[in-house]
């Protein structure tokens, strides 16, 4: 496992507030769900799960998150097995301990864009 990390406060919009602890614990199912998958080895599934946080994780504005998915659903296909429990489990750690602060969406930095 890696070590903990420790993240920089998360800044989502104050909207997403009433149902963001909902929002964390669907990802943290999603989680345990995926690291079952890898140990069934089950990489359609985990690939799947994968791609479905990346979505929610930058639809909830946490770019950090979304990029841990992204790279676990380009990795679910192969047999870097380690690289992916390694990915399941800095997931997992980001959804229990990333700082939250609720902000207007006014003061919300624009979306970085992809390149």
């Amino acid at each position: 496992m890696l070590p903990k990390h420790h993240y920089s406060p998360a800044h989502v919009s104050v909207a997403l507030q009433p149902i963001f602890t909902d929002f964390l614990d669907i990802q943290r199912s999603h989680v345990a769900t995926m690291r079952h998958c890898l140990s069934a080895n089950d990489t359609v599934t985990l690939a799947r799960l994968a791609h479905a946080v990346k979505g929610a994780a930058a639809t909830y504005q946490l770019p950090d998150a979304a990029n841990l998915a992204r790279t676990l659903e380009a990795l679910a296909p192969t047999d870097h097995c380690d690289d992916a429990r390694a990915l399941i489990d800095a997931l997992q750690d980001y959804f229990d301990t990333v700082p939250v602060v609720f902000v207007a969406e006014s003061r919300l930095a624009p979306p970085q864009k992809k390149t």
